[in-house]
């Protein structure tokens, strides 16, 4: 049975409430069982020096190259104005919220894994709306489930999230493909920070659909009905937000949650918002994800540009040089590119509820020791 249960993961939203039935229903043996089983929740669970990290990168990615360093800010070395000043007390602010939700529940989780370690079977860590922590690798023996690299036990809740809950605007189409590339941008990690800056240093922006939450002045004028309440995400996940955008977009470039996806086992309904949103799309990620896509029955687009450069564009470092030359072409190569590739767009569309269906499939048949 399962005798004590750590939940520092997200609340109240709708996400939530799908992911308990998928724990409830996969871990029916260890509910119904004698066993003493521990079962953690680590959606949120970080150490204190990921959440030092995290301010650094928001630091560095709001700032500009005039701001001092971090460093000199938080050591009030003889330069902090006003103005500074206020953005460190907003950097404790948000540091010590994280602290709470994140760091607090850690030591406790160990401490009393330590305690009674004597008289636990099974330890059974799960994660399934985020990107996997470490506590997988201090604690052996476990068993993961959800996105966890190498998992046996890999579940998909972002697929199953899309499948129920994303909004396919009916007036979908791609009868007036105008726009070469969407690259749609919310928080601000480093990865998406690198490919707007290297967009900017090409003049793409305004070749493009691209927008940054680390820069206001990067978005998109839309007009449509955001579908909020089903994550925790301030970002709109469950729409193609405003259809006439979408419509007029040729190729949609995902940044991910992480920038290694492959390498952490994760992604989340952005990789799918091209697949039912009817649009070709490479992935700004080491391998473009080929690899995780083929793994699970998906056909990507790495190799289907030879036509105008010779590029590998599995090397995310390439996607930028390659979008510079997309978009020298003609509107009548994106009406003609589309339409080579619809049997392949059509299939990956095919595969996803395939792919929502096989991961039900797995959930309702429970757990199983491979």
């Amino acid at each position: 049975m399962i005798v004590k249960h750590f939940d520092c993961g997200w609340k109240d939203v709708q996400a939530v409430t799908d992911q308990n039935w998928i724990i409830d229903t996969y871990l029916q043996k260890f509910i119904n069982d004698d066993s003493h089983t521990i079962l953690i929740n680590t959606t949120w669970i970080k150490n204190e020096n990921d959440i030092d990290q995290i301010i650094k990168n928001y630091y560095n990615t709001f700032v500009g190259a005039d701001w001092p360093s971090l460093e000199d800010i938080l050591d009030d070395q003889g330069i902090v104005t006003e103005e500074l000043r206020n953005f460190k007390e907003t950097l404790d602010i948000f540091k010590n919220q994280e602290m709470a939700r994140k760091y607090s529940g850690y030591p406790y989780v160990l401490e009393y894994i330590n305690n009674n370690k004597e008289i636990i079977d099974n330890i059974i860590i799960y994660n399934l709306v985020d990107p996997p922590c470490e506590l997988n690798e201090i604690l052996e023996p476990i068993i993961t489930i959800g996105y966890f690299p190498k998992s046996k036990h890999w579940i998909d809740l972002h697929a199953i999230l899309v499948s129920k809950y994303f909004f396919v605007d009916p007036g979908l189409n791609s009868k007036n493909l105008d726009i070469p590339f969407m690259c749609l941008n919310g928080k601000p990690q480093y990865h998406r920070q690198k490919i707007v800056n290297k967009l900017i240093d090409l003049n793409l922006l305004d070749k493009g659909f691209v927008t940054f939450g680390g820069n206001p002045r990067l978005t998109i004028t839309e007009e449509y009905k955001p579908k909020q309440g089903i994550n925790a995400d301030p970002f709109d996940a469950m729409t193609l937000g405003d259809i006439r955008n979408w419509n007029r977009h040729f190729l949609n470039i995902v940044t991910e949650t992480v920038w290694e996806v492959e390498a952490v086992n994760f992604w989340s309904e952005k990789i799918f918002k091209p697949i039912v949103g009817l649009r070709p799309f490479l992935v700004y990620a080491p391998n473009g994800a080929a690899t995780m896509l083929e793994q699970h029955g998906f056909k990507h687009y790495c190799d289907d540009f030879k036509d105008i450069i010779d590029l590998d564009l599995r090397d995310p470092n390439n996607i930028p040089a390659f979008l510079e030359i997309l978009s020298k072409q003609p509107t009548e190569y994106f009406d003609k590119k589309y339409s080579q590739l619809s049997e392949k767009i059509q299939y990956n569309r095919m595969r996803f509820d395939q792919h929502v269906v096989e991961q039900l499939t797995k959930i309702e048949s429970g757990y199983i020791d491979y």
